[in-house]
């Protein structure tokens, strides 16, 4: 429901989520709430694996900033390829 942090009290006729028409404006909202999502579900209480998570994430912020890019690179490349396998 976090998509009604966008809404502004228009009538449902008008209402379009809150998010800015399609542009690079639009996609930086949605990747902005994919980013919300994502932390929320991963940190909850209920996710078992919520300690490995945060172990990640510690050692993660460790890394030299040199090191913390050469990881984001991969990870964008392995996320790239996930999308065209289907």
């Amino acid at each position: 429901m976090r998509h009604i942090e966008y809404f502004k009290g228009e009538t449902t006729k008008n209402w379009n989520g809150g998010l800015r028409k399609e542009s690079s404006d639009q996609v930086y909202d949605l990747n902005d709430l994919r980013l919300k999502y994502l932390a929320k579900i991963l940190l909850s209480d209920l996710n078992t694996n919520k300690e490995f998570v945060l172990d990640e994430v510690h050692q993660f912020k460790a890394l030299d900033l040199a090191s913390r890019k050469e990881h984001m690179k991969d990870a964008y490349k392995r996320i790239n390829m996930r999308g065209t396998e289907f």
